[in-house]
């Protein structure tokens, strides 16, 4: 059985449990195939509310989200190790492309190998990481 829309809730890191605001989108949304949400903005009336939001999926959370020091995130250390890898190859590529615009990242080497990886690991089972 599904939660109703105001039963359905969220935890943040520092407001603890948050709720969908009423005029979200989202507030009719049951169910999410991600526990993760993004958000644009909180707001405090009755309770604290997120709108604004937008699931998200483990992968770009664990590639864009900044330093990995959530306790619920456990893989095997191979997997750890590769992702660091993939994170920073990823941040030296995004810089770089910062640096020139024009640069295709697609057809340059070190572009189009780290798309191939995240396009393979994309097609894996993100039950890898939990």
């Amino acid at each position: 059985m599904q939660p109703k829309a105001n039963e359905l809730r969220f935890m943040t890191k520092n407001d603890g449990c948050v709720h969908v605001h009423p005029s979200s989108v989202n507030y009719t949304v049951r169910h999410y195939d991600s526990p993760y949400l993004v958000y644009h903005e909180k707001v405090k009336t009755s309770r604290i509310f997120i709108r604004d939001c937008s699931m998200v999926s483990v992968y770009p959370l664990v590639l864009f989200g900044g330093d990995l020091y959530q306790p619920t995130i456990v893989c095997v250390s191979q997997v750890a190790e590769l992702v660091k890898e993939l994170r920073w190859e990823l941040d030296q590529l995004l810089e770089d492309k910062i640096r020139n615009p024009s640069m295709d990242l697609c057809t340059c080497p070190r572009g189009s190998r780290i798309i191939r990886m995240i396009q393979m690991k994309q097609k894996t089972n993100p039950e890898s990481f939990q």
